[in-house]
C-alpha cells in the first residue's frame, strides 16, 4: 500500500473522531470503512461441503453440521491475553492441525439469507487455502452454528463455537446479534473477524481479539447521503426497519445528508412482521413527497412492504437508495412486483475490491450454477482468508499470537489478492498486504478497516454497478461533519 493510501487513511480516522465528539448522540464515534451488511444479519448452519453447492442449514441454535472439508475432533481453546498489531513473521516450516474455524451466522429466521450467503463465500476461500497446502502446514476446516438471529440463538452458537467444537478462530456473528456476544467472544479470546456494521461496535470491537473488514454503519450513512447527492437529490425521507443495524444507519444518514445541502423530510420506522404496511406507505407519499427515499428493510419484511407499495404509483416517482441489504437475491425477488415503475439504486462494497477479480473465478468454479456470487459471500470469503494468513504468519495456533497477526496482513505491506500469493510473500521473509474481494481491508490499530463503495443500479432481477463512492469523497464528508 502506497504512502498515499496510508494517509488517506489516517485523514479517514481523525474525521470520524471529530465526527463522534461532535455528535455523541447519535453514535459512539464515526470510523471509515467499507461495509454491509451494516444492515446485514449474522448466518451460519449448514451441511459440510468442499466445492459443492449450499450447505443445508440446521434449525436448532448453537448447533451445526460437520466441518468443512472432512470432519475433525475439535480442541479446547486457551484462554488468551490481548496484545497489540505487530509485524508479520516468517511462516513456519509446520503445526499440528486441523485448524478449525467456527462461522456463527443466522440461517433461519428473519435474516436467515445471511448465513447461506456468507457460508459460500468461506467455502471458496477454503477451497483455495487448502489447495495452496492450508495455513502453517495444516489443513483449515469449518464448522457452523446457527444464530437464528435471535439473542438467544447467539449465545447458543457462540457457546457451542469455542466451548464445546473449540475451535481456534471465528467469523461472525453480525449485526443483528453481535452486541449481545461481543463480551463473551471477547472474554473467550478467541480471534474473531465479525461481519457487522454496527456502529456500536467503532469503539467496542478494540481490536485486540476482534476485527471486523465490513464497513461501520458510521459510514455506510454518509455513503448512502452522497450517492442521493450525487444523483441530484436534495429531499429525501428515511425508510427502515426496527432492527439494531437499520437504525444503526438511519442515526448516520441525517446528520450527513444535511451536511450535504440535503433536507429529510419524514422518517418512517418499519415493524417486522406486520401484514399490512399501507399507513406507513400513505405517511411516506403525502404531502410533502420526498425526491428520494432511503431504504433498509430485510427481505421479509420487504415482501409485504412492497406488495402493499404496488398500490400507489407516487413511489415511482422517488429515488429509493439502499445498502446491500437491498441486493440480497431475497430482496430483489421482493422487489418484483413493483420494479417495473421502481427506480432503485444500492451502495455497496462488493464489486471493488483488488482481489474480486480471482475471488470470482475461484467462486465460479466452485459453484458453476450461480450466475454471480451471492451478496455477501466476499465478505466471509476476506475473512477466512485472512484468518488464514494471521495463522500462517503466526506459525501457531496460538490465540495471542493470531490475533496480533490479523492486521498486519492486511495493511502496510506487498500487495497481494489471493492466499496463495500473500502465503508466498511470508514464506519469503515478506509482509503481506492483502487486498480483499470487497474491498482493500485495511485493518486498523482499534480493529476497524477503510474502503470505499460501488453504487449499483437494481434493473429486474440484474443488478449493474453505475458507479462508486471514494474513499477521497468521504474523506471530505466526514471532515466537514466533524466541523459541524
Amino acid at each position: 500500500m502506497t504512502e498515499n493510501i496510508r494517509i488517506r487513511q489516517k485523514k479517514v480516522q481523525e474525521a470520524a473522531m471529530q465526527f463522534d465528539r461532535s455528535r455523541p448522540q447519535m453514535l459512539v464515534t464515526l470510523i471509515a470503512m467499507i461495509l454491509v451488511v451494516s444492515a446485514c444479519g449474522g448466518g451460519s448452519a449448514g451441511d459440510t461441503a468442499e466445492t459443492s453447492p449450499e450447505p443445508t442449514p440446521t434449525t436448532t441454535p448453537g448447533t451445526a453440521p460437520t466441518t468443512i472439508p472432512g470432519t475433525t475432533e475439535a480442541t479446547t481453546p486457551t484462554t488468551m491475553s490481548t496484545s497489540e498489531p505487530t509485524e508479520t513473521t516468517p511462516s513456519p516450516e509446520g503445526i499440528e492441525g486441523p485448524i478449525l474455524v467456527g462461522l456463527a451466522a443466522p440461517f433461519t429466521g428473519e435474516k436467515g439469507f445471511l448465513g447461506p450467503n456468507l457460508n459460500k463465500g468461506v467455502e471458496v476461500a477454503l477451497t483455495r487455502i487448502n489447495e495452496a497446502e492450508g495455513a502453517a502446514g495444516a489443513d483449515v476446516q469449518l464448522t457452523t452454528a446457527d444464530t437464528e438471529g435471535t439473542a438467544q440463538g447467539a449465545i447458543a452458537a457462540v457457546q457451542k463455537l469455542i466451548e464445546s467444537d473449540g475451535v481456534h478462530a471465528m467469523v461472525g456473528p453480525t449485526s443483528v446479534t453481535i452486541m449481545g456476544v461481543l463480551e463473551r467472544i471477547q472474554a473467550s479470546g478467541v480471534p474473531d473477524m465479525i461481519i457487522a456494521g454496527t456502529a456500536a461496535l467503532d469503539t467496542t470491537i478494540k481490536g485486540e481479539t476482534t476485527f471486523r473488514s465490513t464497513a461501520s454503519d458510521s459510514v455506510v450513512g454518509p455513503a448512502m447521503a452522497q450517492a442521493a447527492v450525487d444523483a441530484g437529490n436534495t429531499s429525501c425521507a428515511i425508510v427502515v426497519e426496527s432492527l439494531e443495524g437499520a437504525q444503526s444507519v438511519k442515526e448516520t444518514i441525517q446528520p450527513a445528508f444535511e451536511t450535504l445541502e440535503g433536507e429529510i423530510l419524514k422518517v418512517v420506522d418499519i415493524a417486522a412482521g406486520q401484514g399490512s404496511y399501507r399507513s406507513e406507505i400513505l405517511q411516506l407519499v403525502g404531502d410533502p413527497a420526498p425526491e428520494c427515499v432511503f431504504f433498509e428493510v430485510s427481505p421479509t419484511t420487504a415482501s409485504q412492504f412492497w406488495q402493499n407499495a404496488s398500490e400507489f404509483p407516487e413511489i415511482a416517482e422517488m429515488l429509493w437508495i439502499g445498502n446491500d441489504v437491498v441486493l440480497n437475491e431475497d430482496s430483489i425477488a421482493a422487489i418484483q412486483p413493483v420494479i417495473e415503475q421502481l427506480e432503485l439504486i444500492a451502495i455497496s462494497p462488493a464489486s471493488i475490491g483488488p482481489g474480486r477479480e480471482d475471488y470470482l473465478a475461484a467462486y465460479q468454479e466452485i459453484f458453476p450454477d450461480d450466475d454471480e456470487p451471492v451478496i455477501l459471500a466476499d465478505l466471509g470469503y476476506d475473512a477466512m482468508n485472512i484468518i488464514a494468513l494471521a495463522v500462517h504468519a503466526a506459525g501457531s495456533i496460538d490465540q495471542t499470537a493470531v490475533a496480533a497477526q490479523i492486521p498486519a496482513v492486511s495493511r502496510d505491506g506487498e500487495a497481494c489478492t489471493t492466499f496463495a500469493a500473500c502465503k508466498e510473500i511470508l514464506d519469503t521473509g515478506g509482509d503481506p498486504d492483502y487486498e480483499g474481494a470487497s474491498g482493500s481491508v485495511n485493518i486498523d490499530d482499534t480493529g476497524n478497516s477503510v474502503s470505499g463503495f460501488g453504487v449499483f443500479e437494481v434493473a429486474g432481477t440484474e443488478v449493474v454497478q453505475t458507479g462508486e463512492i471514494t474513499e477521497e469523497s468521504l474523506v471530505d464528508l466526514l471532515s466537514e461533519l466533524g466541523g459541524a
